[in-house]
Parts: C-alpha cells; sequence; structure tokens
C-alpha cells in the first residue's frame, strides 16, 4: 500500500513539473499574433460555457464553482488579449 501511494505521489510530482516546462517553451516559441489568437479563442471557449452554465434553470454547488472559476479565467484571458494587443506580454 504504501508502494502504491508513493508511486502516486512521484507520478503527481513528475508530471506536472513535465508538463509546465513543456508549456513555458511553448508560450516562448509563439509569436505574439500567434498567443493573441490563442487567448481570444481560450475567452470565446470561456465564453461559450458561461452562457452554457446561465441557460441552466439552477447551477448545483459544483457548477457554481466552475462558473466562478471561469469567470476568473475569463478576465485572466482578457487582460493577457489588452496586453498583447498593446505590445506587452
Amino acid at each position: 500500500m504504501m508502494d502504491q501511494q508513493a508511486g502516486l505521489i512521484a507520478a503527481k510530482n513528475e508530471s506536472p513539473h513535465l508538463e509546465v516546462g513543456m508549456m513555458k517553451r511553448e508560450i516562448e516559441t509563439d509569436s505574439d499574433a500567434e498567443r493573441l489568437n490563442h487567448a481570444e479563442m481560450r475567452h470565446r471557449e470561456l465564453d461559450a460555457r458561461l452562457a452554457e452554465l446561465g441557460r441552466h434553470a439552477y447551477l448545483t454547488p459544483d457548477e457554481q464553482l466552475e462558473m466562478a472559476e471561469l469567470k476568473k479565467q475569463k478576465l485572466k484571458a482578457k487582460d493577457e488579449i489588452h496586453a498583447l494587443r498593446r505590445g506587452t506580454s
């Protein structure tokens, strides 16, 4: 049991570092136009999901949490869009 837990902990600890590193390299090699395009696409996807949740008669507690998180992500994407359009990142 301990070996299995240690393996899961190790797997959890290894993957994010690799993923973050790959994401960082991808962002560094993207042009500003590509980053802007990606941010705009992400903003539209978030907006679509928020609209979908907004059509529900009521939201479950999990959906309420999701909506709050989506709104934060959407604002972050909007800030990134504005920064890229100004020429700063």
